[in-house]
């Protein structure tokens, strides 16, 4: 089979207010274009979220990938079985975490091969397989049709941290509307070394905590800032690692990167956005983050009761919130506290206490998430063991829905911590405020759930 043309496609879930599809970036395929661009493939991204995928678009390629989280498998699936009914002959691939969790479901669905786990390499020996026809069975870390049968190979190793460092720049030029991108994805780091009980990260990327050098970091920011001068004069980066600090060693190597930016002219003019917890948030980095022109501290607080922390394995306290906080406000940075509604530990009135208290301590913005019972995590396995039920309808898991019944509270009680606490009485008032720059994303927000209604109402009278 000849192959030159390669699409590489992360599709928008059927919500359009949540944080996947309000975040217009891509995830990791324009890293894997880089990767497969190496070996002289013309490859594409299509992300739904920056530009809206148009399936005849699609058809030209030889080869179709396709990256999913939970929220967006159903409209991945139902894209495959339209590409397929269209007559695309080419080949389709599908990686991501729920796929990695469950890769039966997208064989089934038709794709050809799912990828578990990491695909920087096996992506490029998949295709090279179906370039010269090889046998599928020596490539690691994959499910695939043998005829009839779903097979599948043991899982591959995780890239090392020389491996990692040696990955190109991520080819943004790549991306179908690059214009739209709201936010630059880059990561410096993959795996988590802590047991959140509702997170997938350790799931998909192992539980060692893997970090790219100093030079690498450095390389990543100069190319975009040399390569890419209209994106890197007009829009904020992100840096993507679910933990920015990580480890104790690779705290070092995040505090020489931050340092370097600042001393060879490489802060982003437009700031950057990152991800820390609470416990890393000290004097230190607070003044650091400020010279290096941190724009948004996100931190996973996911509440301010200490019951409910202990429940969900955090390893922190309401005080080590206090006191990271009063740090970063103390060099006027910008705060995000991302918290979860709908713990057993949590009834709507102690969920209204933790947000008052964090709103107390001064947080500049806030994201409630109601629990999401994700694939392969812990908690969803022991909500099976419980035999709790859970909302099998995964265009519902991206965090604005109702997925599972607490044990001290209603499903009702979950819904109005995330939209009666949250945007009604956080953001009710910012949105008097002039200087409040989301005023039209909250209103998204409050359209999409006078709608909810209205689909309950209609559905009743089709019965």
């Amino acid at each position: 089979m000849k192959i030159e043309k390669i699409a590489l496609v992360e599709p928008v879930g059927v919500d359009w207010f949540n944080i996947y599809a309000l975040t217009r970036m891509p995830r990791g395929i324009p890293l894997l274009a880089a990767i497969l661009r190496q070996t002289g493939y013309q490859v594409d991204c299509y992300v739904g979220s920056i530009k809206k995928i148009k399936l005849k678009d699609l058809m030209q390629y030889d080869v179709i990938g396709f990256s999913a989280i939970s929220c967006t498998i159903y409209p991945t699936h139902d894209m495959i079985r339209k590409l397929i009914d269209m007559g695309f002959v080419g080949k389709i691939i599908v990686g991501g975490p729920h796929a990695t969790v469950l890769p039966a479901e997208s064989i089934i669905t038709g794709a050809d091969v799912v990828v578990r786990n990491e695909g920087d390499k096996a992506l490029l020996e998949v295709i090279a397989a179906f370039e010269s026809g090889s046998d599928l069975g020596k490539i690691a870390g994959i499910h695939w049709w043998d005829g009839e049968t779903i097979r599948s190979t043991p899982n591959r190793p995780f890239l090392t941290e020389q491996e990692l460092s040696e990955l190109p720049f991520p080819a943004l030029d790549s991306i179908v509307g690059l214009e739209r991108m709201n936010l630059v994805p880059i990561t410096f780091s993959r795996g988590c070394p802590y047991q959140c009980e509702f997170c997938g990260v350790a799931g998909m990327y192992g539980s060692r905590y893997r970090c790219t050098t100093v030079e690498w970091r450095v390389a990543q920011v100069r190319n975009l800032k040399e390569n890419y001068p209209e994106i890197w004069a007009t829009t904020a980066i992100f840096f993507t690692d679910d933990n920015l600090f990580g480890t104790p060693r690779s705290r070092e190597v995040t505090i020489e990167f931050l340092n370097r930016l600042v001393a060879e002219d490489l802060v982003p003019p437009m700031g950057f956005v990152c991800q820390i917890r609470v416990a890393d948030a000290t004097p230190e980095i607070a003044a650091l983050f400020k010279k290096a022109n941190c724009c948004l501290v996100c931190m996973g607080i996911e509440s301010a009761d200490d019951k409910a922390l202990k429940l969900l394995n955090k390893e922190q306290t309401a005080e080590d919130i206090r006191v990271g906080l009063a740090n970063l406000h103390a060099e006027g940075l910008n705060t995000l506290a991302m918290t979860i509604a709908g713990t057993d530990e949590d009834t709507f009135w102690s969920f209204w206490r933790s947000i008052r208290q964090l709103t107390k301590w001064g947080i500049t913005y806030l994201q409630v998430l109601n629990l999401v019972p994700l694939v392969g995590t812990p908690m969803t396995k022991r909500f099976m063991a419980e035999g709790r039920k859970c909302c099998e309808n995964y265009d519902r898991h991206n965090g604005m829905h109702v997925t599972i019944k607490p044990k001290k509270m209603s499903r009702f009680g979950v819904w109005a911590s995330l939209y009666l606490v949250c945007f009604g009485w956080f953001y009710g008032r910012l949105l008097l405020k002039p200087s409040f720059k989301y005023r039209k994303l909250i209103w998204v927000g409050a359209l999409q759930e006078l709608k909810r209604p209205w689909e309950i109402i209609r559905n009743r009278f089709r019965r």
